[in-house]
């Protein structure tokens, strides 16, 4: 991809290709830097929210308690245990979940990218700590491949 501003020829990010202006990473930087500036030389400027991780745990706590959210997700969590055709997906990750939790797995790399961030993929549901990592970009590209893959064969 070319950049519209330096027209130097750059490799995107996933998010770069989602459409982030045609810009490379500096660019895009110094744009967003110059538009900060104008808003607040304007009397304009950008709301400032709190950051980090002691504010969201702040939060989830606080959310979490409310009655409202408490009621909807122990519903969703009874009607996944309940349910037939997805009872053997929720016992594989919480399955996975335990062993992680107890040392038996650690988390790896992404496969494809080697980023740290990861989630656990099943390709088979019965062998539960039998366990992909990905990132959550290949994780969902993967599912999107595989849901392509079910189209065309079914």
């Amino acid at each position: 991809m070319i950049c519209k501003t330096c027209k130097i020829e750059f490799i995107p990010t996933p998010s770069q290709e989602r459409g982030r202006m045609g810009m490379c990473t500096p660019c895009l930087a110094s744009y967003h830097r110059a538009y900060r500036q104008r808003r607040k030389d304007q009397g304009n400027p950008l709301k400032v929210y709190p950051q980090g991780i002691e504010y969201q745990r702040e939060y989830a706590i606080a959310y979490y308690k409310r009655s409202d959210v408490r009621k909807r997700r122990n519903e969703q969590q009874k009607s996944y245990k309940n349910r037939e055709d997805l009872r053997h997906k929720y016992h594989a990750r919480q399955i996975t979940i335990r062993a992680v939790r107890s040392g038996i797995l650690s988390k790896m790399p992404c496969e494809v990218c080697g980023e740290l961030k990861v989630d656990a993929h099943h390709d088979d549901y019965s062998k539960p700590l039998d366990i992909r990592w990905l990132c959550r970009t290949h994780h969902s590209q993967h599912h999107k491949q595989f849901k392509h893959k079910k189209k065309v064969q079914g």
